[in-house]
């Protein structure tokens, strides 16, 4: 892994820790028919990075941390995870004006 991941990741890690809180209450009243015991733990984890990566970090494009987080709940999620992780990403992204 080259330094600028390194970096990234960091960046990243310490992203999600600083705004769990806020991430977690974004996640819970966007997926409004999922309490939080029932979402999946991959995907909640999928959803925290992803969101971290699009709200805090000026890395990538909205439409490339959404589908990077897609494929990663198509390899590690269940069935439909990559469905629910779209629908939630995409939410948020357009309440929040975000460009995708």
């Amino acid at each position: 892994m080259g330094t600028k991941n390194i970096e990234f990741a960091g960046r990243l890690a310490r992203s999600c820790i600083e705004h769990d809180s806020d991430i977690r209450e974004l996640i819970g009243a966007t997926a409004t028919n999922w309490r939080p015991e029932r979402l999946a733990r991959m995907d909640g984890l999928i959803l925290r990075l992803a969101l971290a990566e699009m709200l805090y970090l000026d890395d990538a494009p909205a439409r490339v941390t959404i589908h990077e987080a897609i494929e990663l709940s198509k390899v590690y999620g269940g069935d439909k995870s990559h469905a629910f992780v779209n629908g939630v990403l995409d939410t948020i992204a357009r309440q929040r004006g975000i460009k995708i």
